[in-house]
């Protein structure tokens, strides 16, 4: 227990200088991910581009335009591997999702039909909650007040 008390600050210092420090790294990552997202659209595109002209030169009575057509192929075939490569290279960055309610209403009719036994448990919250203060317990439409008796 002393040995805890004793590093409890420096740990607890520690821990808020690595959330510094990574809420400091998100912009120049996020910025450095953004470039290479970029690279590989390009790369992507010109990729796409060469595929489409080679696949055009395929079906022509010239023989070298075919060969050549084949070699673009190849090229472009190259060229959307490095473009894969690029977007599968880490990051640093981890992916999360947060939702905006924007139409509290229709959220709420979804909601609740998409689970029903979640809202009744919250609004059990909440009327435990305005049963449980003298200021707060009024007349609710739905709900009963009670009062019990039980053993302190």
């Amino acid at each position: 227990k002393a040995v805890d008390d004793e590093w409890r600050e420096p740990i607890r210092k520690a821990d808020i200088a690595i959330t510094e420090l990574r809420d400091r790294q998100t912009p120049y990552k996020t910025a450095k991910q953004a470039a290479k997202d970029e690279a590989a659209r390009k790369v992507r595109e010109e990729a796409d581009a060469r595929q489409k002209a080679a696949q055009a030169a395929l079906h022509s009575d010239d023989l070298d335009e075919r060969y050549q057509a084949e070699a673009e192929l190849k090229t472009a075939g190259k060229l959307a591997s490095v473009a894969n490569k690029i977007e599968r290279a880490p990051t640093g960055l981890r992916t999360f999702w947060q939702a905006e309610i924007t139409d509290p209403r229709e959220a709420l009719k979804h909601y609740l039909k998409a689970s029903p036994e979640a809202f009744h448990v919250m609004l059990q919250e909440l009327a435990d909650k305005d049963a449980r203060s003298p200021a707060t317990r009024r007349d609710i439409p739905g709900v009963t007040f009670t009062e019990c008796k039980r053993a302190a």
